[in-house]
């Protein structure tokens, strides 16, 4: 199991955080951080999370109650859940920051990916081809100016 470093200033500021319902299952949130793999994924099936996550220090809590625990998540804009050959996957939002991962050269997990468009479109991200609103702004220093821009790739759209 991977090791994970729980940013918790950020954690207890977040928005997203505020959003999972009921109130008691937002510590839940950063018990299941660990299950993410070096890549930010891992598989998301409610009796392997219990098994992996529960079942030795947390036996009151049930395979049910992860079930519930993961939809909350989802549902808050923290947790993708995408299937893959019968298998149901998760990466955490937000997991691709700085210092959350091993560094790209570090990475050897082979597990699935989420497709970007499939993630974007649950982030609500417009995709590629579709209307972008005009952003206009005013610089400071040595010039100003006027931009229209997309990204090459998802990289850490959604903060926690």
């Amino acid at each position: 199991m991977p090791k994970r470093i729980i940013d918790g200033e950020r954690t207890w500021k977040s928005d997203k955080v505020r959003k999972i319902e009921p109130e008691s299952y937002r510590p839940e949130y950063t018990w299941m951080i660990a299950l993410a793999n070096d890549v930010g994924t891992f598989e998301c099936d409610p009796l392997l999370v219990w098994g992996q996550a529960y079942a030795i220090n947390r036996p009151s809590i049930t395979k049910e109650d992860v079930a519930k625990f993961l939809d909350s998540f989802e549902k808050a804009k923290l947790l993708y859940r995408w299937d893959v050959d019968g298998k149901t996957w998760g990466c955490w939002i937000g997991m691709d920051r700085p210092g959350l991962l091993p560094k790209p050269s570090e990475r050897h997990s082979k597990g699935p990916r989420p497709e970007t468009a499939e993630l974007e479109r649950f982030l609500g991200v417009k995709a590629a081809g579709e209307p972008r609103e005009i952003a206009t702004g005013l610089g400071l220093g040595f010039g100003t100016g006027l931009g229209i821009g997309e990204s090459e790739e998802f990289r850490g759209v959604v903060d926690l």
